[in-house]
């Protein structure tokens, strides 16, 4: 017996033919193993951590302001800032702030200091100084003169208002193509969205994240926009403090002349120094206004800092947010106890009109970080309908436009490899709309959702489920901390579908970092496979096998994502910016995923272009060869029309083959087709026995694709290795023998004729031709012994095809394989000695998000 072993992109176990047929594929135990492939959903060459792009830099734990002398304040150079949840590879963009040199006098509304205060009538010069760090809450080294140290009750968890909000002057119908909900199940016939009067162009700042509750001179207290701004009402004599930031809090501290006469408002406290100085303090909460003082100024300095949000905040937030929570449980308990199936719970609601609250996921600490490698910051929860200006709340749906990748806000989870898939499935609105249907139809989605219960259909393990949630969300400075929509916060869709993801894995912290082409398959259900051997095969021979393929894929309408590294391998501190600033330069981002959109080979050219798009639509600027700006787009007029090319069209570039292959590290392929119909049998390997194979006939040429699943690793605790599995299909002999012809490899379509490979992996693929002449076949599922495996290996059989199976020509029955048949035992010829059995199944259609459960011999 030859034993070899390779590497692939899972980690094999694999055998050549080089026997004759009357003996076995015999395997040794001694395999080499690749330790680099074994887990290759936690490579983290492989997997995609996301920095959040801040809205301001920071130095350690805040951001120090400087006086400016042009009315606004300078920040100190910073350092990057790493998000909650884990440490990730990929790095910051380098901000260069400006810093303020020296200090400086400046005049505010060109007025002159006047002896006396009662004839000041606004401020009239300041004297600036350095703002020196201080750790967050302390007033070490800026309290020379012995100042008690500010504190600020916090006693909303959205703090009121006293204005109102900017008022639309109509309310217009939504717009969205009927087609994608025909039948109202998503109430877009009823959605308006607010028009607001053009205002005529003036200095007025775009705010970010809300809006001031006090109106007057809009001052920004940095050089950077949306982070501090003062208010000043010369009328009033009154300034006031807005905060557009979502997750800093601002420390305010003027000294005022002692000449000054003020007054000051709400939170502000005031001190009098032994010079007759005044020190005048406020914190200034996200997306709140803090009334400052009122009165007559005589000259003043600033010390302005931004903070992130402390815990003590945070948490005082949170129980505020809390009294809610516990008051709707204790509703719920009433009725149905201490129940803790989500289901039953809904059921109760729905029956006595109570708002949903889940049981199997609260909103509460341990949903968002059990399992952190460290632990996130407490936030409040709260609905829609808390954190929405009041006129928007009748307006909440899960969707109030048309779906288009690029529409959402990936937040600050940690989780691009997730969001990237879910803007790759969003090319098609289709595959998103019915993700969100409801398994027993419009109505009752309708019902459920009137209490806050949101339903996700996902394929996990290899079997469809419905994921039941409510609609408390983590809540930042007012908004959705994670996903959410970019374009209307009444637009829900992006925050539920990731909160049912990461109630299915146990918690938002076990969502951070993943293989994209593991959750492309979560949300479809298709069939994925890595090709980044191939990739780095192609990468040093400079062959183009691989870009045949894409161009296969790209015509067949297959889903394609390419990753570029978080880190130089090659560096030894993976927190040096220079990898990122390499991608920068060229236009790309380093540790994300983009999408391929198309491949087009020219032969008189000998050249090779592809499309691709930043997976989540923000807009590029990739600036290599055959970039939106290059000349050869010109030079080359048949090329540009083959491409369907647009040079306005700044959504999606064009890069060539040779480029591809220096920026990008690897990827992988999703065999998406949305005409399929799908099918998922849940089976056991008793002692490497399978519970059930597949004898499937057709009367004309039929394309068929099969997985092994088995459960996700991700969120168990102590999970070990994946088995070693494969799947292999066998056509009839003249002899009343059956002979193996295929058997899975690490790439779905392209099966080995004359390996025996077996993988560790979660799911495990093979895409096959049936031909009539070679009807009955068998697709057999296999398990490779292993030293301390148990005698019961769970795992799903799934299956799908362009026809109907049961009708269309094509049929698959539920058959049993003795365990002493030679087929378990690597032997190419067998004989077909197997027994109906009677199994339970899903059997999903086309364009439905959910399947049927059917029992019998065979699909029906």
């Amino acid at each position: 017996t030859n034993t070899t072993s390779t590497t692939s992109t899972k980690k094999p176990h694999e055998h050549d033919e080089h026997h004759e047929h009357e003996k076995p594929h015999e395997h040794d135990e001694h395999h080499e193993h690749h330790e680099h492939e074994k887990s290759h959903e936690h490579d983290e060459h492989h997997e995609l951590d996301e920095h959040h792009e801040h809205e301001y830099p920071v130095e350690g734990d805040e951001l120090v302001g400087y006086p400016g002398s042009h009315k606004k304040e300078h920040l100190q150079e910073t350092e990057e800032i790493v998000h909650e949840g884990e440490s990730h590879e990929h790095d910051q963009d380098e901000v260069k702030p400006h810093r303020a040199e020296g200090t400086h006098a400046a005049d505010e509304g060109h007025e002159h200091p006047l002896p006396e205060p009662h004839h000041a009538e606004e401020e009239v010069h300041r004297r600036e100084s350095p703002v020196g760090y201080a750790d967050q809450g302390s007033r070490k080294g800026n309290n020379e003169e012995g100042l008690p140290p500010h504190t600020q009750e916090v006693h909303h968890f959205i703090k009121p208002r006293k204005t109102p909000l900017k008022q639309p002057t109509r309310w217009d119908p939504v717009e969205y193509d009927l087609r994608e909900d025909s039948d109202d199940e998503f109430e877009m016939t009823t959605a308006l969205r607010p028009v607001y009067e053009e205002e005529e162009v003036s200095e007025m700042p775009h705010f970010k994240n809300g809006e001031p509750d006090y109106q007057g001179e809009f001052l920004s207290c940095f050089d950077e926009p949306n982070l501090l701004y003062r208010i000043l009402n010369r009328e009033e004599k009154t300034w006031a403090f807005y905060n557009d930031t979502r997750h800093y809090e601002m420390h305010v501290q003027f000294t005022f002349g002692k000449h000054s006469v003020l007054e000051p408002l709400e939170n502000t406290k005031m001190y009098t120094k032994h010079d007759g100085e005044h020190v005048a303090e406020v914190y200034v909460y996200p997306g709140e206004t803090e009334m400052f003082v009122k009165g007559k100024v005589n000259g003043f300095t600033s010390k302005l800092r931004a903070v992130p949000l402390s815990e003590d905040y945070c948490k005082r937030r949170q129980e505020l947010a809390e009294e809610t929570i516990h008051q709707e449980m204790a509703q719920i308990k009433e009725i149905i106890g201490d129940e803790k199936d989500a289901e039953k719970v809904l059921k109760a609601c729905l029956e006595h009109n109570l708002p949903f609250v889940d049981p199997e996921f609260p909103p509460c600490q341990a949903s968002l970080d059990t399992g952190a490698k460290k632990p996130f910051k407490h936030l409040p929860w709260a609905r829609p309908s808390s954190y929405l200006p009041d006129d928007l709340v009748d307006q909440v749906r899960l969707f109030r436009g048309p779906i288009r990748p690029g529409e959402f806000d990936q937040g600050e989870l940690g989780d691009v490899w997730l969001m990237c898939s879910i803007a790759a499935v969003s090319e098609n609105p289709d595959a998103i709309l019915n993700m969100f249907r409801h398994p027993k139809g419009a109505e009752a989605g309708k019902r459920e959702r009137a209490v806050g219960a949101y339903r996700v259909n996902f394929n996990k393990n290899g079997l469809w489920r419905s994921v039941v949630v409510d609609n408390y969300l983590p809540i930042s400075g007012g908004k959705p901390k994670y996903a959410k929509s970019s374009r209307d916060l009444a637009e829900l869709w992006p925050s539920i579908l990731q909160k049912a993801f990461a109630k299915m894995h146990g918690s938002y912290a076990l969502i951070c970092s993943g293989d994209p082409l593991h959750a492309l398959q979560d949300l479809t259900g298709f069939p994925c496979c890595r090709f980044d051997d191939a990739f780095s095969s192609a990468s040093r021979s400079g062959k183009d096998d691989l870009f045949q393929d894409w161009v296969k894929y790209t015509r067949a309408h297959y889903q394609m994502l390419l990753s570029t590294p978080g880190k130089d391998p090659k560096d030894e501190n993976p927190n040096d910016p220079k990898l990122s600033k390499r991608y920068q330069s060229v236009g790309l981002l380093s540790g994300h995923a983009y999408r391929v959109l198309d491949a087009q080979y020219f032969p008189s050219h000998e050249l090779r272009l592809l499309k691709l798009r930043n997976a989540w639509g923000r807009n590029t600027e990739w600036n290599g060869d055959w970039c939106g700006d290059d000349e050869k787009w010109e030079q080359y007029p048949e090329v540009a029309q083959a491409c369907d090319f647009e040079r306005d069209d700044r959504s999606t570039f064009w890069m060539s083959w040779e480029a591809c292959l220096y920026y990008f590290n690897g990827g992988g392929v999703c065999f998406s087709h949305p005409s399929l119909n799908d099918y998922r049998v849940p089976s056991k390997f008793v002692a490497c026995t399978p519970s059930c194979v597949l004898e499937v006939s057709v009367e004309q040429p039929t394309w068929m694709c099969f997985t092994i699943s088995q459960r996700d690793r991700r969120g168990l605790q102590g999970a070990g290795e994946y088995q070693p599995v494969m799947l292999s299909v066998a056509q009839p002999l003249e002899n009343e023998l059956y002979k193996v012809v295929q058997n899975s490899s690490a790439d779905a379509s392209h099966p080995l004729s004359d390996k025996w490979t077996f993988f560790q992996a979660r799911d495990v693929s093979l895409l096959h031709k049936f031909l009539p002449e070679h009807s009955p076949y068998l697709v057999i599922p296999r398990l490779m012994h292993m030293d301390g495996q148990g005698e019961k290996t769970p795992y799903v059989l799934g299956f799908s095809c362009n026809r109907v199976v049961g009708r269309d020509g094509v049929t698959v029955q539920f058959k049993t394989i003795d365990k002493d048949n030679k087929v378990l035992h690597n032997f190419p010829k067998f004989e077909p000695e197997t027994t109906p059995v009677e199994v339970e199944y899903q059997a999903k259609p086309p364009h439905k998000g959910y399947p049927e459960q059917k029992m019998g011999q065979s699909v029906y």
